[in-house]
Parts: C-alpha cells; sequence; structure tokens
C-alpha cells in the first residue's frame, strides 16, 4: 500500500499533463511560424506515460531539409536565438552531444523544461 500511494504522489495530476499539451502546442505554433515547416514530436516520457512533473520533455523539431549535422545545429540556432527571448527560461546549447540539443529549463521550479533536438 504504501509503495502505490508513493508512485500515486509520482504521477501528474490532469492538470499538469494539461499544462505540458499547452506548452507543446505553443512551442509548435511558435516555431513553425519562424521556421518553414517545423513540427514538433516529443518522444521519451512525455509520450510512453512514464512523465512524471519533474521530467524533462524531450522533442525532436522536424524540419524539411535538416538532415546533416551542420543543418540541425544551424536550426537550432535559430531556434535559440528565439527562445532566448523568453525571460521565463534559460538555454543550454549542447551541440557537442553525439545529438545535438539545446537544453530550455526554467528558472523557477514548477514550470516544464525540454531537451530540443532536430
Amino acid at each position: 500500500k504504501d509503495l502505490e500511494e508513493h508512485a500515486a504522489k509520482l504521477l501528474p495530476t490532469e492538470r499538469q499533463l494539461l499544462q505540458k499539451d499547452a506548452f507543446l502546442d505553443r512551442l509548435e505554433e511558435h516555431l513553425s511560424a519562424i521556421i518553414d515547416g517545423a513540427k514538433i514530436s516529443p518522444f521519451g516520457s512525455a509520450v510512453n506515460g512514464f512523465w512524471t512533473p519533474n521530467s524533462d520533455v524531450d522533442i525532436c523539431v522536424r524540419v524539411p531539409g535538416a538532415s546533416t549535422r551542420n543543418t540541425q545545429i544551424q536550426v537550432l540556432r535559430q531556434i535559440s536565438a528565439e527562445l532566448s527571448k523568453a525571460t521565463t527560461h534559460h538555454i543550454e546549447p549542447r551541440f557537442g552531444a553525439q545529438v545535438p540539443i539545446l537544453h530550455w529549463a526554467p528558472l523557477k521550479p514548477g514550470m516544464v523544461s525540454c531537451d530540443i533536438s532536430v
């Protein structure tokens, strides 16, 4: 019983799930306005049921023609320039990683953080 109670505390509330989904919708709307053809695809715990309110959201931004590492990094730089306008989060480029990403983290707890790849 204790284990079930502990597990229940880790699960996101309906409100938190709605916030995550609204965040993803806003992000796709914003990115598609600045990058022609951009579509976001969340993956990992955000879609497999293991996401918790303390988890980040893994997002792949699909962009037509961004198939090489260099073009992916160029797109990530565009995304970084745009997202850096948000005063609620900070961006940490991780272009040296095997898969280049942007880590976008909130400045205060309780907001969604994400890792963005192309």
